[in-house]
């Protein structure tokens, strides 16, 4: 079968810098992958638990953010950035291991010390766009103890992005990332990413992905992979302003987790500035900044199940 993408705007969203509120005419683009659908079951696969150890271990929860990079300079992630310890320090020449231009923890990534750029496959995780650095600030706001690992696949040919999003699933998986947000979908399933986040939940990772923007109903046609049937996926709609469901964002009573607010919400933006944008991206981010302040200060092991009525009790109380 051929492989049928398409882009997508995200619909009415804004920057606002300073006292001045500018409307994006060219609205935020990003992507939406539409894959080849292919018969595919839910895995058999035992209930995901947070296991406790990691947040009393390490007092940290690392977060792989799949999206358009981020801005490594602004001054909000100066001591928030996950720093890969094979490719930090000195190697056996005096030599800074993150510019050495060797695979010094020989995983296949030359200088991946902060991340990986899945669509140009190299080091350079340089946000371009807005859409990471926003997204990622959100998520930070949640607790500082939060790690980004920067996740770049985003391309303004979306074609390259569908192999781009399954390589950093699962090179976030192989790198002990503990949650995973995601903010692009499609409309049609595809097994090879699937079975990706088969991985992800065999490892007690959690995925947190946006219903979409489309203002359909994804009980009636799933949004993937928020509508992957997996215990581990977490998929959230937008709230407006006005405490209703933003127009333009998908919706689901069976298969939508959270709705949260997702309008006119401010983060960082690159040049170290902030700025407003609106969709179920700004929703899903907010929601895994909820989860991970949730994880660091959880002293028993959760199942989904229970995670999400906390989750639904922490949005409820922002």
């Amino acid at each position: 079968m051929c492989l049928v993408l398409q882009e997508h705007l995200y619909p009415g969203s804004i920057f606002q810098e300073g006292s001045s509120m500018k409307v994006n005419n060219v609205k935020i683009l990003f992507f939406l992958f539409v894959y080849i659908f292919y018969p595919w079951a839910r895995a058999a696969l035992p209930p995901i638990r947070w296991p406790q150890a990691i947040s009393e271990k390490n007092n940290e929860v690392i977060v792989g953010v799949i999206d358009t990079g981020l801005d490594l300079q602004h001054p909000l992630f100066k001591k928030s950035l996950w720093i890969n310890p094979g490719e930090s320090g000195l190697d056996k020449n005096q030599i800074d291991k993150s510019n050495n231009g060797i695979d010094d923890d020989r995983n296949g990534f030359v200088d991946d010390v902060h991340g990986w750029n899945f669509l140009q496959q190299n080091a350079e995780i340089k946000d371009e766009h807005g859409h990471g650095t926003h997204v990622a600030g959100l998520i930070l706001s949640g607790d500082p103890r939060v790690k980004i690992m920067v996740l770049k696949n985003y391309h303004l040919k979306p074609e390259h992005n569908l192999m781009a999003t399954i390589e950093a699933i699962n090179y976030a998986v192989d790198q002990g990332v503990h949650v995973i947000n995601f903010s692009g979908g499609g409309r049609e399933p595809f097994q090879a990413e699937y079975q990706a986040l088969v991985r992800a939940q065999g490892k007690n990772i959690w995925i947190v992905t946006a219903a979409g923007n489309e203002g359909r109903d994804n009980d009636q046609q799933g949004f993937y992979p928020a509508s992957y049937s997996l215990e581990n996926i977490f998929s959230v709609a937008a709230l407006g302003k006005n405490n209703r469901r933003l127009q333009s964002s998908n919706f689901g009573k069976n298969s939508v987790d959270f709705l949260t607010l997702g309008e006119n919400i401010r983060s960082a933006i690159p040049g170290g500035g902030y700025g407003e944008m609106t969709g179920t991206s700004q929703a899903a981010a907010r929601t895994t900044g909820s989860l991970v302040k949730i994880l660091l200060n959880s002293e028993q092991a959760m199942s989904a199940s229970q995670l999400k009525e906390k989750i639904s009790f922490a949005i409820q109380s922002r």
